[in-house]
């Protein structure tokens, strides 16, 4: 099993000075112990791959938990969900499926 997990598009916050690259989000050391937020668009792909992770994610890395959350097909995170995700969650996978 490999140890480490490739992560594309890893972009945090962006920087406030015009023409400045973007801040890299915080990376955690580990997900064991962790809370993982699967947020996804509905797209039917993803109905799968949403529970492939959550096994994975629990039985390989040892992550505690795995919240699912459908949004709308064009919608983003409403700020409760936001709000609730950076309260509850230590770590995020989004997905958009096609």
């Amino acid at each position: 099993m490999t140890t480490r997990i490739e992560v594309l598009m890893p972009f945090g916050e962006v920087a406030v000075e015009s023409g400045s690259t973007p801040c890299l989000a915080a990376r955690r050391g580990s997900l064991a112990g962790a809370t993982v937020g699967v947020v996804w668009n509905g797209w039917h792909c993803m109905r799968t791959i949403k529970d492939e992770l959550r096994e994975l994610l629990v039985r390989d890395w040892g992550a505690k938990a795995v919240v699912a959350l459908q949004t709308g097909t064009t919608m983003p995170m409403s700020p409760q969900q936001l709000d609730a995700a950076q309260r509850g969650w230590d770590a995020a996978i989004v997905g958009l499926g096609t």
